[in-house]
């Protein structure tokens, strides 16, 4: 590392500091084996479904996905670098928290984990309600309202609920043109007020609609099987005949059981859609920093020291291209400008509709549209 090189603080590359939610950078220790690491991660797969069976449990995961996404989106800016022998890790070593002894560092740094998990989880939810949460409590409300209103006949007041609905959709549809990166620019930057810097998130978008469209298709159609898990247990006696006999104890057991298994496809999309969404984010980031649409002022203070110490703040120059090929590219981008905002607003589109749909099926009074379990709390769990 060249002296001139900005001072690198321990809350980000240290070894001794504990910081909020820091971005620890260590040299990657001996790899496991093949059959331990995907015990591990086993192992991780069931106490998540677990844990979102629960309002507790479910904001743990979500500050755990957070801070997996981070390390995904560190992992990204490594690679960019290849002459960095270090790996971003979530946790840090056990030797890097003091204790008594072994066993004491090991739950030290595990409490450290879960109180970190929790805080991060909570401004998470926070800042995702913020966005979110007025357009989902009206599409609650306009869908009680439609129907109280078709039962009661009032037709002076007909238009109220779909009006309601349409403004809801519409609303959270523009909200999540904005929200994964938004959630990625925040874990990224360890500051849950980063989460606020609309304009930038914004630019990034409209740089690489491609890649958001990506995103915004994958909660479209990785929510598909959530929504038929979501659907099923209203059609569970009419495929388990045997159900009709059981106590009321006994079907709240079978439901207990289906929920915790279909808890297992739940966590398996969340985590992959909150990591894509930080490696997109991170791409973005750093394509927009190296060719000069944007400052090291925009970037926050963690994301600027660490891309500092893998020497990726510079302007790259554009790559020489024939004449043919520039045009070619020119309108290749205006023709994906023009079809890729379309494209993004029908994938959210889709991804309301399947509330609508799976509330048609089965109505849930209070968090049914209100509650959205792979933008808000991760709570998979219907049970009475």
């Amino acid at each position: 590392m060249n002296p001139t090189d900005p001072a690198i603080p321990e809350a980000i590359f240290g070894a001794e500091s504990t910081p909020p939610v820091g971005l620890e950078v260590q040299t990657a220790g001996p790899r496991r084996g093949f059959l331990v690491r995907w015990g591990l991660r086993m192992i991780k797969l069931l106490g998540a479904m677990v844990l979102v069976q629960s309002v507790l449990g479910a904001l743990a995961v979500l500050g755990w996905a957070q801070r997996r996404a981070r390390t995904s989106g560190l992992r990204v800016w490594e690679k960019a670098n290849r002459r960095m022998g270090r790996t971003p890790l979530l946790v840090q070593a056990s030797s890097q928290v003091e204790g008594p002894g072994a066993w004491g560092r090991k739950f030290r740094v595990i409490g450290k984990s879960v109180v970190g998990c929790f805080r991060e989880g909570f401004q998470t939810l926070f800042n995702a309600c913020v966005l979110t949460l007025p357009w989902t409590v009206l599409m609650q409300f306009a869908w009680y309202d439609g129907w109280n209103n078709s039962f009661n006949k009032g037709y002076e007041h007909a238009a109220v609920g779909p009006a309601a609905s349409w403004i809801g959709i519409f609303g959270f549809i523009a909200a999540m043109f904005l929200l994964p990166m938004c959630m990625a620019r925040q874990t990224m930057s360890c500051d849950w007020r980063r989460f606020y810097d609309f304009r930038l998130v914004w630019k990034l978008v409209r740089r690489d609609w491609l890649c958001h469209g990506l995103i915004a298709a994958s909660y479209a159609l990785l929510s598909v099987p959530l929504t038929v898990l979501k659907i099923i247990p209203g059609f569970l006696p009419q495929i388990n005949r045997a159900m009709d006999a059981y106590t009321p104890q006994q079907a709240a057991d079978f439901l207990g059981r289906y929920w915790w298994m279909a808890g297992g496809a739940f966590v398996v999309v969340f985590f992959l859609l909150r990591l894509a969404s930080a490696k997109a984010y991170a791409r973005s980031l750093l394509d927009a920093l190296q060719s000069g649409a944007i400052g090291e002022s925009d970037l926050s203070e963690a994301e600027w020291r660490a891309l500092h110490r893998l020497d990726l703040v510079r302007v790259v120059p554009p790559r020489l291209r024939p004449p043919w090929l520039r045009a070619a590219a020119w309108a290749g981008s205006r023709m994906i400008r023009l079809a890729a905002p379309v494209f993004v607003f029908g994938c959210w589109g889709l991804f309301v509709f399947q509330t609508y749909l799976s509330e048609f099926f089965i109505h849930h009074p209070w968090t049914g549209f209100a509650l959205q379990p792979l933008v808000q709390l991760p709570i998979f769990s219907q049970l009475p």
